[in-house]
């Protein structure tokens, strides 16, 4: 019988892997700072939920124009 194996990771599909949650980590702090900018000025809620909504939306917005190259 053989027995199914996983290849060893190489270093390359490790540092693909370290590049992708670099940007994730990025977006992610371009999406939520604002909102927290705003929560730190004393916004309310709603307003600091329609800021994270709007750059959520732009960072959204920008990935399909990268994708439409």
């Amino acid at each position: 019988m053989t027995e199914d194996r996983q290849r060893p990771r190489r270093p390359r599909d490790v540092k693909a892997a370290l590049l992708t949650l670099a940007w994730l980590a990025c977006i992610a702090v371009i999406v939520f700072v604002p909102g927290v900018f705003a929560m730190l000025a004393g916004l309310d809620v709603a307003a600091v939920a329609a800021t994270t909504a709007f750059t959520a939306l732009c960072v959204l917005m920008a990935a399909w124009l990268v994708n439409l190259r």
